[in-house]
């Protein structure tokens, strides 16, 4: 069984004009580290829930790697400039492993098939 890719999801919430001066310093640390963003948008329509004005998705090789990451002295020194133009949250997400079999779900009238 091969490790799965593991993930960053950050909702972030800019307070000041010099965010995006920040968040372009945190792209250059975050693929230095080894992460690959995949996503990063104010646009976007959001479908259901609380409007996140930024999002950023980043790949990692694994969950190991993606924490690590975040521990980093430089990544530490990036969110203290976050903390002071931003408001923000993260999640590591674990990816899924391409060998596992989905579990099928009908929600709301759709079906859905998770891999956990």
């Amino acid at each position: 069984m091969s490790t799965s890719k593991a993930y960053w999801v950050a909702n972030i919430f800019p307070k000041s004009t010099r965010y995006q001066f920040v968040e372009d310093a945190a792209v250059d640390v975050i693929e230095r580290l080894g992460g690959r963003v995949l996503a990063q948008s104010s646009h976007g329509p959001s479908i259901r829930g609380r409007f996140r004005p930024r999002m950023m998705i980043v790949e990692f090789d694994d969950t190991d790697h993606a924490a690590s990451a975040f521990d980093t002295p430089e990544l530490k020194s990036i969110r203290t400039l976050m903390s002071d133009h931003s408001d923000f949250d993260f999640r590591i997400l674990p990816g899924i492993q391409q060998d596992e079999e989905p579990t099928h779900y009908r929600i709301h009238g759709h079906d859905w098939a998770v891999k956990a």
